[in-house]
């Protein structure tokens, strides 16, 4: 049973890996209703451990912190016992082969591509590959028979759950009582002062009120009462256009939005791109006003090449749709000269055919 997942263009890191281990505790059906998805996935609750291989993505504090507050235990696969992971590698293994017939893919190497053009054939945006993920699981994955299991995963599921008539189930897992709180607990954090021009991360710069008492705070551990005191900070990496303050005083955490409020939201990979674009042209990178403009231009950028790209898709669709109809036609000639053929056939043999005699004609 697949009890969470998460989606990004980003590498494997430690911010997906805290980001599934969210989904998997979170209820499924705002993300459903999001979809448009009418399924079931009642699948949420307070896992009691998480079995990891020995990667370094596995190993951050702030996932041990999160899991430490909710008693999670994590328990790492003894070193060289590949043989423990068997079950998982063998599901992703069927995403894998799921995903390899969709346009665009990248197939598993280089030498699976070949000569496949990825880029050109790639139709589907991030969302709508969501979509097709989501009801994948919830509709096929789901309810298929598994020969491993001998019944499908939601079976399976409720059987452990539930219990059958000859074993106890463990029951629904806690729930979660402040969804929002956990969500931000397991996203990645920063340590960061703050200044009169507020809390500035990769060159972005975020100010609220709930700042301001906080504003060239001396850190109290610091006996020269030089050092600036460092805050705990929460990102999103889905929408870096807000983070989250853990006031320290009150153990919550505020939503703090960037100094120009204009900035929109946008992903950590979408605003690296528009980083990496201000140096091309040799702006500021620092500048908010160059860094708001940079984001409109490249997604005005974006739509006209969506644009090109659905007529080409139609383009293509037509194409393909005259081809066949070609071919239909091409086939019905070939299907019409042949019965010619075999009338014209017929014809011949009834001439060539020798007269009976006619010995009692009168």
């Amino acid at each position: 049973m697949i009890v969470g997942y998460y989606l990004s263009l980003e590498a494997p890191s430690t911010t997906s890996v805290a980001m599934c281990i969210a989904s998997c505790i979170l209820s499924k059906k705002r993300k459903l209703i999001e979809l448009d998805i009418d399924a079931e996935w009642q699948v949420e609750g307070i896992m009691d451990s998480v079995h990891t291989d020995n990667g370094p993505d596995f190993r951050t504090n702030h996932i041990s912190k999160a899991c430490l507050k909710y008693g999670i235990h994590w328990e790492y696969r003894p070193i060289g016992g590949a043989r423990f992971g068997g079950h998982i590698e063998r599901m992703l293994g069927i995403v894998n082969l799921e995903m390899h017939v969709l346009d665009g893919t990248t197939f598993s190497n280089v030498q699976q591509r070949g000569t496949y053009d990825s880029a050109k054939q790639a139709c589907m945006t991030l969302k709508e590959l969501e979509y097709y993920i989501v009801y994948w699981i919830t509709k096929v994955y789901h309810q298929k028979k598994h020969s491993a299991l001998g019944t499908s995963p939601i079976v399976k599921w409720e059987e452990g759950v539930w219990g059958t008539k000859t074993t106890a189930g463990t029951g629904l897992k806690e729930r979660v009582s402040d969804e929002d709180t956990l969500f931000i607990d397991f996203l990645p954090e920063f340590e960061a002062t703050i200044q009169r021009t507020g809390v500035q991360k990769d060159n972005l710069f975020y100010f609220a009120d709930c700042l301001r008492q906080w504003v060239n705070s001396i850190d109290p551990e610091d006996n020269n009462r030089k050092r600036k005191r460092k805050f705990l900070f929460k990102r999103d990496p889905r929408d870096i256009s807000q983070i989250w303050f853990y006031e320290p005083y009150s153990n919550t955490y505020f939503k703090v939005p960037t100094a120009k409020r204009e900035i929109p939201p946008i992903s950590l990979f979408e605003y690296k791109q528009v980083q990496n674009y201000l140096k091309s042209e040799r702006q500021d990178v620092q500048n908010q006003d160059e860094i708001y403009k940079a984001i409109l231009h490249l997604r005005d950028q974006l739509n006209q090449a969506r644009s090109l790209t659905r007529k080409q898709r139609r383009s293509n669709q037509r194409k393909k749709e005259n081809a066949k109809a070609i071919t239909q036609l091409s086939e019905q000639n070939q299907s019409k000269k042949a019965v010619v053929s075999e009338s014209l056939q017929t014809s011949d043999d009834l001439w060539s055919t020798p007269l009976t005699a006619f010995d009692d004609l009168r």
